[in-house]
């Protein structure tokens, strides 16, 4: 596990490195990656990752930080993911917590079976819900208030979330909004 918090260019260095490791092991990602950008950010502007419709991948200084080069790799991963999905698109009039979610769960699920080593903080869909699209665990989970709620709703029907999972939860599915202020919705 890394313990030294790299920040700015250093973090970056590394996450390409991570990155690049990622297209050589599943090519698929190579497309994608070329369309990206990787930035550091701090705790308070990104608490974990995420990646806007655009193509920017923001990595937490702090979270990257407690990542071993697999898992900082998986992230860079899930953050594709989103946009190879286009999660952004997908969200329609859907609550964008509860969407953020359900959209990490499939991933994550995903990524599972490629073998992919996620953080021990990923959420996966309940059993049973394991080939499910975004839509269908999103149909499941529970509704939140009408002003967006904190997000701590969603936590209601997700099975073996300590509180470790709980913060880390919260704080990606908080981070399904415009952070970087171009307008579009950043999925996390």
């Amino acid at each position: 596990m890394a313990s030294e918090i790299l920040r700015g260019d250093d973090l970056v260095t590394r996450a390409r490195r991570c990155a690049m490791s990622l297209g050589w092991r599943t090519p698929m990602f190579l497309p994608a990656l070329q369309q990206c950008t990787i930035e550091a950010a701090p705790a308070e502007t990104c608490p974990t990752a995420c990646i806007n419709t655009k193509g920017r991948i923001l990595i937490g200084e702090e979270f990257a930080a407690t990542l071993t080069d697999a898992e900082l790799s998986a992230v860079v991963a899930h953050e594709l993911c989103h946009l190879i999905y286009r999660h952004g698109e997908r969200l329609e009039d859907r609550q964008p917590k509860r969407f953020n979610v359900a959209c990490d769960m499939a991933l994550n699920q995903i990524l599972r079976e490629a073998q992919e080593q996620l953080p021990s903080s990923a959420l996966y869909p309940v059993a049973g819900q394991e080939n499910w699209t975004a839509e269908a665990i999103y149909d499941k989970l529970p509704e939140q208030d009408e002003d967006g709620g904190n997000g701590t709703d969603l936590m209601v029907g997700i099975e073996n979330i300590g509180f470790w999972d709980r913060w880390i939860t919260l704080a990606v599915a908080q981070s399904f909004t415009d952070i970087d202020g171009d307008g579009t919705a950043d999925a996390g």
